[in-house]
Formats: structure tokens, C-alpha cells, sequence
């Protein structure tokens, strides 16, 4: 996972739609040369290109759409923000991927059975073109942060990888007369996508299933924050990505008894100071005194072999930093 640095800003989030809105532009564009070629150049390859580009350019404006509602400022009604928006942008893209890989399995099989001709030098000089659209839709959304522009980023690099496979495939035909080919590199074609789109599926259920993120120990979050003087425990610490990119955390701080006003702010500062050092930018603490009994101790969410199981009596002060 990428390092995270703050928390992305209204800047960010529209220069991913901007980038997506080419990338869909480019795709659309590309995608009417295609049906064109494939139609002249009888390959199954570039068919298979054709209807797998068909399904991208629907998930491509899907995306679009749901970056431009995660660029809303939170509510009443959605107080976290619409940033979710966009891990159903990358969901549906990779479910229509999984649905255009069945026509393209059903033509390779039958192309397997009876390889037809192939109009080589069209081939060829399609795939060039194909390099040079999905090469600058590539490029113009290799930056993005956001989970949508990420699995759109990773789709555009597949479908580079896939037309430079075209031209070697289209090559091959020409000085080699092997057909058969043109069907095995859309058998290749699927199996690709099939892998990408497992990974993204994965990726996504991970942030939407409330994973703690993957570059953050919290065995050694824990231990940094016991080194301060006034704090007996840490319990009750979840960690989550709420958009697939900044960190939230919740946790209980237990002081010493009878601390003053200045040194429970100087403990919550110091947490959350502690907390920012792993990119952590979201914090709820809620600070308890050893003599007072936690109410959650037995809290259903608590896990067991990880937080302690001291019992505390009762007292909490929120702070929300940000």
C-alpha cells in the first residue's frame, strides 16, 4: 500500500475526476476504432479488446460519476463524506470486467477450434494505436490517490500490456503464418484480467471490511504510546481506512490518577502527535483514570489476545483531533 501523507484534499479529489474524465474520453474514442478493426482485421484478439474496452468505458463512467459525489462536503446524513463513493465506482468496474470475460471465453473457444485468417498489418497498426491512446490514459492517471482512479490506473496499464501483446501477436502472424495464436492471446487476455480484477476485489472488500491498514504496526503503536510517563494502558485501539487511503483511529488512553487539566491536554497532544508519526491523521481519544472501571471492557468488538483485560472503573473525556 502507498504511504500515505495527511488526508486528500478538495484539490485531489477533482484532479481524479479530471483524470478519469479523460481516461473515459480517450476510451470512448478508442473504443469506435476498434469495433471498426476488428470487423476488418478478423481477429479475435482485437474483438476481445473491443468487448472487454466496452465494459471499461461503462465501469470508466461509473467511476467518473462516483468521484465526482466523493468531491461533496460532509452532512448530516453522511458525516464521514461521500469517499466511499468511489469503492462502488471500482466495484462495479471490476464486476462488469468479470461479465465481459464470458463472450470473450465463449469466441476463444470457438476460435480455437477453427483459427481463422487474420489481416496482420491492420492488426498491427490498430495495436499501435491502441499503445498510443491507452499510454496517455495511463500516464494522465498514474498519480491518483483515490482507490477509483487506482483500479482505473490498473486498468488502462493492463489494456497497454494487452495491445503490446496485439503487436507482437500481429507480428508473429505475419513472418510465421501461425493463427492460432490471435485466440491463444485472447485466452491470455482473460486470464489477466481475471487475476487483476481478483486483486482489486480483494483490495476493496479489505478497506470496505474495516482491514486495519497494512503499513501501520499496531503492536508498535501501542508501545510508543506506553513510553509516555502519565499512561498505564492502551485499549480498545481500532485503526481502519475510511477511503482506501487516510487512517482513523479510535482508542482508550488510561492515565495516572489525579491528573491536572494541562497534563491531560500534554497526553492527548502527545498521543495524537504520536498517532500522526504513522499517518494516522484521524483521531478519537477517550482518556480514563486507573481507578475507574471501563464500561466497554467487555465491549463484543474487543479482541481477544490484544488489548488488556484489566478491569478500570468509568470516566471518559473525548477529544476528536483531526
Amino acid at each position: 500500500m502507498q504511504k500515505r501523507k495527511g488526508t486528500v484534499n478538495a484539490n485531489v479529489e477533482r484532479k481524479s475526476t479530471k483524470n478519469i474524465g479523460w481516461a473515459l474520453t480517450l476510451g470512448f474514442i478508442f473504443l469506435l476504432l476498434e469495433i471498426v478493426g476488428g470487423i476488418f482485421t478478423h481477429s479475435m484478439s482485437v474483438v476481445a479488446e473491443a468487448i472487454h474496452d466496452s465494459g471499461d468505458l461503462v465501469g470508466l463512467g461509473i467511476a467518473w460519476a462516483a468521484e465526482k459525489m466523493t468531491e461533496r462536503t460532509p452532512n448530516e446524513k453522511y458525516t464521514y463524506g461521500y469517499m466511499r463513493f468511489s469503492f462502488f465506482g471500482a466495484l462495479v468496474n471490476s464486476l462488469i470486467l468479470l461479465i465481459t470475460c464470458v463472450p470473450i471465453l465463449r469466441s476463444v473457444i470457438s476460435s480455437l477450434m477453427s483459427p481463422q485468417a487474420v489481416d496482420h498489418d491492420k492488426m498491427v497498426w490498430l495495436a499501435i494505436l491502441g499503445i498510443l491512446f491507452k499510454g496517455f490514459a495511463t500516464l494522465k492517471t498514474a498519480k491518483g490517490r483515490g482507490i477509483g482512479e487506482r483500479v482505473v490506473n490498473l486498468h488502462m496499464m493492463q489494456d497497454v500490456l494487452n495491445w503490446v501483446a496485439v503487436l507482437l501477436t500481429g507480428l508473429l502472424i505475419k513472418f510465421f503464418d501461425v493463427n492460432i495464436l490471435d485466440p491463444l492471446l485472447s485466452l491470455g487476455i482473460v486470464i489477466f484480467v481475471l487475476i487483476n480484477v481478483a486483486r482489486n476485489l480483494k483490495m476493496i472488500f479489505e478497506v470496505l471490511l474495516e482491514r486495519a491498514p497494512k503499513d501501520i504496526n499496531v503492536a508498535e503503536v501501542k508501545k510508543q504510546l506506553m513510553e509516555h510517563r502519565n499512561i498505564t494502558n492502551i485499549h480498545h485501539i481500532h485503526l481502519w481506512l475510511a477511503d482506501g487511503i487516510n487512517a482513523y483511529s479510535t482508542l482508550h488512553v488510561v492515565v495516572k490518577d489525579n491528573l491536572g487539566e494541562v497534563e491531560l491536554s500534554n497526553i492527548k497532544k502527545y498521543v495524537r502527535e504520536t498517532m500522526e508519526k504513522h499517518n494516522i491523521g484521524h483521531i478519537t481519544v477517550e482518556i480514563e483514570f486507573e481507578n475507574e472501571r471501563c464500561k466497554e471492557d467487555d465491549c463484543e468488538f474487543e479482541m481477544r489476545g490484544f488489548a488488556a483485560r484489566e478491569k478500570h472503573n468509568f470516566h471518559h473525556l473525548h477529544d476528536h483531533g483531526h
